[in-house]
């Protein structure tokens, strides 16, 4: 006969599936679906489901290498299931003398009575139990009291409960805790007491005289934060007076960081008398530095030599805010990314780790001093990494909101030096798989506001705009206007390879009134110039304008266009009907020339192309003559000769010429 052992089970699976799972599998025996128990614990929560509404059982019922159950809904990313099971305490066989010994009823029982034993171990391992030695019995555990504590008693043999917010001793703290006036309070504190001072100082200065001029105390009472509290009572350890920095300028500060480095945590390092002195790469990649503003950054690496690895917030969250000095902010990974790694000892360079392959390729701004840094700490859900984001709301009717503002004031009097309110610059890599914006701006009209300015026509005072570029004339602030504005856009290039395929692209469907198709018959405003405003093209050679488009209308009801069709460009008036059509053949060789004249010499229209001798045919509508000269009546005359042309179809004809 085959033996069959059943295994040791501990009839627990704890299972962490995937997003949208909805099969999930057990490796133990059940005999009947009301043994298991499934626990579902999402962000935190702990939540028994029902068999039957939350699952079912599809298959597995009886095997004894397990089953599976069917969730009725699928889990989510961060879900945990256990399953757990509970054998119910049955007997299958029964003995009668006068019935044959059923050795499968016993299988089964003993089966399930092995499988409750696995079950009552399992719950045993888990619960609190009394070390061998600690005596031979213990006293039974009270019965719960709202309020009390369970906790061990004085002979340390049982349990009693207590309330442990009385203190059995009198504590200070708690007897102040536990005064139901201030009177109380203050009696507690001593009559005449420096606290008493304190506990009734109207003022900051006088909390300060009651504690003391000079103390300990005094200067926590002035901390403005939770980092200058714990300088001055040492819970940041100091790199001078810690580790022995002398900073003097000539002695070396390198064993005192690497010390520090070693030591790890925030560390705090003062203005020093002189300037720190290294004379070689410290690299401080365990500890994080907190500095005093105060210091120049020379002062601080001695000219770069100090590596702040983790002096900087960077994307993991594990660094620490270090304060550096001068006129930079940087945004995203600048702040981890400073130019000049590949020369350490060079005084122009921070030690920072470059996106770039040296120095010399990284834009020359991202250098010594920069005044904050801030990174981007992780990805959003969209799969943006935003390194800061501001906004703004305006709710009031007087106050107006501004999200980002920036500012800059040059009065440096050098012609080769120039300011930035606002500089962006963006690098497109080789590799890079999709667009690189210099700049994207999205603005969403979400009211009921429908505008359409002209030149002429911001009376609204409200609407959506993309950029307003505005040449200030206020005083508000900062001196009055002198003088026009250079311009308001300029595209260029910076450096001879930099350039653009296009300076101002429209997208087919960018503007309300056209989606740019084959088909489309309306049309959009793309560029809007008020009266005598123009498009100009300069000689290249001076400053002077060579050509130009501008417009002198002074009236809706003069209105003219121009439009390109196929092969076709069409001049309209204010009725829009035609006022000139040319039209151009496809393969042409001929064509016309309109020629202005000097002074007594007429103006002509003439016929010119690639063909030696070519004709100028002007031709009437249908039955329609041409018209051209005034008709006078004359007597008998004498032809004296003829003028060849031809008529529309190509036949030559004379005109007779009389005396």
């Amino acid at each position: 006969m085959t033996e069959t052992p059943l295994p040791y089970n501990d009839r627990v699976t704890s299972l962490s599936p995937a997003a949208d799972t909805t099969v999930l599998d057990y490796d133990f025996e059940l005999t009947r679906e009301d043994g298991l128990t499934v626990i579902r614990i999402r962000d935190g929560a702990r939540e028994t489901l029902t068999n039957g509404v939350d699952y079912v059982f599809p298959s597995g019922l009886g095997d004894t290498d397990g089953g599976s159950i069917q969730l009725g809904v699928g889990s989510l990313e961060s879900d945990q299931y256990l399953l757990v099971g509970y054998h119910p305490l049955t007997r299958l066989s029964d003995f009668l003398a006068s019935r044959a010994f059923d050795t499968s009823k016993i299988n089964a029982d003993l089966d399930a009575l092995t499988i409750i034993a696995q079950e009552q171990g399992r719950d045993i391992a888990r619960s609190l139990k009394f070390e061998f030695g600690v005596g031979s019995a213990i006293l039974p555990v009270p019965a719960p009291v709202a309020g009390l504590a369970l906790v061990g008693n004085d002979d340390g043999d049982g349990y009693v409960n207590k309330d442990i917010g009385t203190p059995e001793k009198g504590a200070f703290g708690i007897s102040m805790l536990a005064t139901a006036t201030k009177a109380a309070a203050q009696a507690l504190l001593g009559g005449g007491a420096a606290g008493i001072a304190v506990f009734e100082a109207e003022t900051q200065a006088a909390g300060r005289s009651a504690l003391g001029a000079g103390t300990t105390g005094a200067a926590l009472f002035t901390a403005a934060n939770a980092a200058a509290a714990a300088l001055i009572i040492g819970a940041i350890a100091n790199v001078d007076t810690v580790y022995g920095a002398p900073g003097d300028g000539s002695a070396s500060d390198v064993a005192a960081f690497e010390a520090a480095n070693t030591a790890g945590g925030l560390i705090y390092a003062p203005k020093p008398a002189t300037g720190r002195t290294f004379g070689s790469p410290v690299a401080m990649d365990n500890a994080a530095l907190l500095v005093d503003p105060t210091q120049t950054w020379d002062q601080l690496t001695d000219g770069g030599e100090l590596n702040m690895h983790r002096g900087h917030f960077t994307d993991t969250g594990d660094g620490a805010n270090i304060w550096r000095f001068s006129d930079r902010v940087f945004i995203g990974e600048a702040a981890s990314k400073w130019a000049g790694a590949a020369a350490l000892s060079s005084p122009t360079r921070d030690a920072g780790t470059s996106w770039f392959a040296s120095y010399d390729d990284g834009p020359a701004y991202l250098g010594i001093g920069a005044n904050l840094l801030v990174t981007a700490e992780a990805n959003t859900e969209n799969g943006l990494k935003i390194a800061g984001a501001f906004a703004a709301t305006a709710e009031a009717e007087t106050s107006p909101a501004m999200a980002l503002s920036a500012f800059v004031s040059n009065a440096r009097t050098s012609s080769s030096s120039a300011s930035w309110a606002l500089y962006v610059e963006a690098f497109h890599l080789d590799g890079a798989g999709s667009w690189t914006y210099g700049m994207e701006m999205e603005v969403r009209n979400a009211s009921a506001d429908d505008i359409d300015p002209n030149p002429y026509d911001f009376s609204a005072g409200k609407g959506a705009l993309g950029i307003w570029l505005a040449a200030s004339g206020h005083t508000d602030y900062g001196p009055a206007a002198a003088n026009p504005c250079a311009a308001a856009l300029v595209i260029g290039r910076n450096g001879a390879a930099g350039s653009w395929n296009k300076g101002i692209v429209f997208t087919e469907n960018g503007l309300e009134g056209t989606d740019g198709s084959s088909g489309s018959s309306t049309y959009a405003s793309a560029i809007a110039l008020a009266r005598h405003q123009r498009i100009e093209w300069f000689d290249p050679t001076n400053d002077l304008v060579a050509a130009s488009i501008t417009s002198g209308i002074t009236a809706y009801a003069n209105r003219v266009d121009m439009e390109f069709r196929d092969h076709q460009i069409l001049f309209r008036g204010a009725n829009q009907i035609g006022a000139l059509d040319i039209q151009a053949t496809i393969g042409a060789a001929n064509y016309l020339q309109v020629v202005s004249n000097v002074t007594t010499a007429a103006p002509y229209i003439a016929a010119t192309g690639t063909d030696t001798d070519v004709d100028l045919r002007l031709r009437p509508k249908n039955a329609g003559l041409l018209r051209f000269g005034t008709h006078a009546a004359i007597g008998a005359e004498t032809v004296t000769g003829y003028i060849t042309i031809k008529d529309d179809a190509g036949t030559s004809r004379k005109l007779a010429v009389v005396s």
